[in-house]
């Protein structure tokens, strides 16, 4: 074994498992198997598998008992914004959900999501169809059977026409009682956390045109119901620190107005001489419209929160407090002489884009933390979108 060559021819021999020299001969080799045989019986449909079609195209799952929820390898269209968390044997990995997909089960259709897995070796049919269904899977000597809620098979899963809403779960009811909200949020609430004060803005200093002057506009006589409407609501500003009293050279009247179905009356102002000698500040505020354009198809569950007297959480620099004294005599609280804001003033032309534009600035966490929503702000109103009521909540 000296020679080199001999060797070789020698090796070959030993690693080709035949112990012969090369040359031409019948070779040994594993039977092919079909796609639904199994390696160890041999028998065709060994495995239970179901075809559904998704969006009109045919697609084989696997039955999987054990998978919860419904699962294809690729998205086969657009994703949601959904992800999940997954625990598999490699680890925890965050997978993503299809939107909404048309699922032809033969007779009948029905809308459903998938959670998408790359990796999963199999397209699998899990928990969440196969309980609506109140399907069995039972084992026996001859292989697994699909059977349905009564014991009988399922050769197909199908359902008639009439029968499709056994498919599908009802969604659960509007919530009308909010008494636990109330209760677990108290200052979210304007009846009973009061008015807020922002925590992270500097006191809004309001310029002056050149050469403008203070001017003073004597009150507008009141009825008697008018001054007695507005009595609870200035008592309340006063001892929230909103209104304080003074002495001051501008003067504009109160205008209240009236709230709808009631005898209740909202303290405005008419600060029209003021807004004229004020300088101008470039609006902010969105077109509603446009706002409401940018709202995802997919994400159709609404929160609409309604900020109460929200121009009243901003602070007013002292020296522009001076620009918004309105005369008030109220013999029951001692006062006969001026009041002024301490707070953004409502009437005031620049308050819906300085609260815009702060507003703006204190949500933008919330957008960053919260990605999976659309949130619109419009001034002082929020709209939460969500593509279910729970996230919606």
């Amino acid at each position: 074994m000296d020679d080199p060559q001999e060797k070789q021819r020698h090796l070959k021999k030993l690693t080709s498992g035949t112990g012969k020299e090369d040359g031409p001969g019948p070779r040994w080799e594993l039977p092919k198997l079909n796609k639904n045989q199994c390696a160890y019986r041999k028998e065709e449909g060994h495995w239970p598998r179901v075809t559904l079609r998704v969006e009109g195209q045919p697609v084989e799952f696997l039955v999987d008992t054990g998978a919860q929820h419904l699962v294809l390898l690729q998205p086969q269209g657009k994703l949601a914004s959904k992800t999940s968390w997954v625990q598999g044997a490699t680890g925890t990995k965050q997978y993503s959900w299809t939107t909404r997909r048309t699922v032809d089960l033969g007779m009948g259709r029905v809308s459903h999501s998938f959670m998408v897995i790359p990796e999963c070796p199999y397209l699998l049919l899990g928990q969440d169809l196969l309980t609506k269904m109140g399907a069995q899977i039972c084992f026996h000597p001859g292989g697994a059977k699909i059977l349905d809620k009564e014991g009988q098979p399922i050769q197909v899963l199908v359902l008639s026409l009439e029968d499709e809403y056994r498919l599908h779960q009802m969604p659960p009811a509007p919530m009308t009682d909010i008494d636990h909200w109330l209760q677990e949020f108290l200052q979210a609430w304007a009846e009973t956390g009061g008015i807020g004060l922002a925590q992270h803005q500097p006191a809004i200093y309001i310029e002056l045109k050149p050469g403008a002057d203070p001017v003073r506009v004597r009150q507008y006589p009141m009825p008697l119901a008018v001054r007695t409407g507005i009595t609870p609501h200035i008592w309340q500003l006063l001892d929230s620190g909103i209104l304080r009293l003074c002495q001051l050279a501008w003067n504009t009247p109160l205008l209240p107005v009236r709230k709808p179905h009631s005898n209740d009356y909202r303290p405005v102002q008419d600060l029209s001489e003021v807004n004229r000698r004020v300088m101008d500040v470039h609006p902010t505020v969105p077109n509603p419209y446009t706002l409401l354009s940018t709202l995802p198809p997919d994400k159709n569950w609404y929160t609409a929160l309604d900020l109460r007297d929200a121009f009243f959480s901003l602070p007013l620099a002292p020296k522009s407090q001076d620009l918004f004294a309105v005369e008030r005599t109220d013999p029951k609280k001692g006062i006969n002489g001026q009041l002024t804001w301490t707070r953004l003033p409502q009437g005031f032309k620049n308050s819906p884009t300085f609260f815009d534009e702060a507003l703006h600035e204190d949500l933008g966490e919330f957008h960053s933390e919260h990605a999976h929503l659309t949130l619109l702000q419009y001034v002082d109103d929020i709209l939460l979108a969500a593509e279910d009521q729970d996230t919606c909540l």
